[in-house]
């Protein structure tokens, strides 16, 4: 299980290496920006941090995760439903109280939206959600 700390300390980490790497012509963009747009924050507040629709190569392990587990994946009280269409991707899971979607085009480095009950997901709901999907899963190396 993750903090939202520890989530932001391993994209700091891993956005440093992308960068040293010299892979990259532009800066990645985290997947969460604080309430005024701006990228940092103490971690007391991170979990407030809301979905950044502008994030590049921001760190989404959820859809790491996701591609890796496709054929099994489940999220333990919801129904998981998926679909890939013309190099658009769609996640589902859904309850009888709550409801996540997840989107993107194809496997480059931006995800769409990440939404749970219609509304844009926060760091901390974010992180409840990866620990829901994986509890046992250590962060990775690499980022998306």
């Amino acid at each position: 299980m993750i903090t939202c700390k520890e989530y932001f300390d391993w994209y700091e980490r891993a956005k440093h290496r992308m960068l040293d790497s010299g892979h990259y012509a532009s800066e990645p963009t985290f997947l969460f920006i604080d309430r005024e747009g701006i990228t940092w924050g103490t971690p007391s507040d991170l979990q407030d941090w809301e979905f950044c629709p502008e994030n590049w190569c921001g760190g989404d392990i959820v859809r790491n995760y996701i591609y890796e587990h496709l054929e099994t994946l489940q999220l333990p009280g919801y129904d998981c439903r998926w679909y890939h269409i013309d190099d658009e991707w769609r996640v589902f899971f859904f309850s009888d109280s709550h409801f996540y979607e997840i989107g993107w085009y194809k496997s480059r480095g931006r995800t769409d939206f990440i939404r749970k009950d219609g509304n844009p997901i926060t760091m901390g709901e974010y992180v409840d959600l990866y620990n829901a999907l994986a509890p046992c899963e250590p962060l990775q190396e690499r980022m998306a």
